[in-house]
């Protein structure tokens, strides 16, 4: 397990350990991990410019080590770009997009967390979920799919800026239906998706979708959003009193359970060698699952 696909790099440090026999299952050592790896300086550095009182919640630097697991996940997509020409010649991209995306919503989470607006991270949750069923979506889908949700990307642009999309796109021979689009899903050739609950529905988990549309009804303006007096003190919601705000170690760990969920998904598809897949994915568990 020397020859670690190019752009894992996150995967040396563990494999290293491993060979060490070094129990990176017991927290303390996993958080000393965490703590010490490199480019833990360098976040930690830039999010302390948001904090305003020193705050080393562990559970908080899980979901920063989680987001670095995500970045890895990206460099490996870059770095490997050529060797999926044949089967994610297109999805790789669209992926690699999304992927970015998460990073930068995690990001944004994490200064939001650390200067305690847990609340405000809700809406990202609810983003987050719609991309990973998004991705999800792709990945199953025909390879040209992904090609249609970049340039549908491009098409959206244009029309912001009163532009022609033909000059960008060149002789793809979209329908007038996608050039001048009625819909933000125009680019999905499954036409009994409709809205963003329809992706999630794809996803087939009941959990997942009581939990999209608790961040559906608190976002949205409403009697319930406006009108809701905190009380931040419920773990879950297993007793369906959705009337009940998140604490924030619920958030982070929504957090890093999509995280996870997403890493997962690209393990599976873009990962070939079934040891360095498996060891990752582990990685991504074991950080999911530190708790403080």
């Amino acid at each position: 397990m020397n020859n670690i696909p190019s752009g894992l790099s996150i995967l040396t440090q563990f494999v290293e350990l491993a060979n060490s026999n070094i129990d990176i299952s017991n927290p303390k050592i996993l958080e000393k991990i965490i703590m010490n790896y490199p480019s833990m300086k360098i976040y930690k550095k830039a999010h302390d410019g948001y904090v305003k009182k020193n705050n080393e919640d562990a559970n908080l630097n899980s979901l920063l080590y989680m987001n670095l697991l995500l970045a890895d996940c990206q460099n490996f997509i870059v770095a490997n770009q050529s060797s999926f020409e044949k089967s994610h010649k297109f999805r790789s991209g669209a992926i690699g997009k999304i992927s970015l995306r998460l990073i930068e919503i995690t990001d944004e989470n994490l200064a939001l967390l650390r200067n305690g607006y847990a609340t405000s991270v809700i809406s990202n949750l609810r983003l987050m979920l719609e991309s990973y069923a998004i991705a999800k979506y792709l990945m199953y889908s025909d390879d040209l799919e992904s090609d249609r949700f970049q340039d549908f990307g491009i098409v959206q642009e244009c029309k912001m800026y009163n532009t022609d999309p033909n000059l960008k796109l060149g002789n793809k021979n979209y329908p007038e239906s996608f050039l001048e689009p009625k819909s933000d899903f125009a680019w999905i050739s499954d036409k009994s998706i409709k809205v963003p609950i329809d992706f999630i529905n794809l996803l087939k988990d009941e959990e997942i979708i009581k939990w999209y549309r608790f961040y559906c009804k608190y976002v949205h303006a409403s009697p319930y959003s406006c009108g809701k007096v905190h009380q931040m003190n419920q773990d879950t919601l297993t007793n369906n009193n959705l009337y009940m705000p998140l604490t924030s170690k619920d958030i982070i760990i929504q957090n890093k359970f999509y995280l996870m969920l997403f890493m997962e998904l690209i393990a599976d598809n873009f990962i070939a060698d079934e040891t360095f897949k498996e060891l990752f994915k582990s990685i991504s568990k074991l950080v999911y699952n530190f708790r403080k």
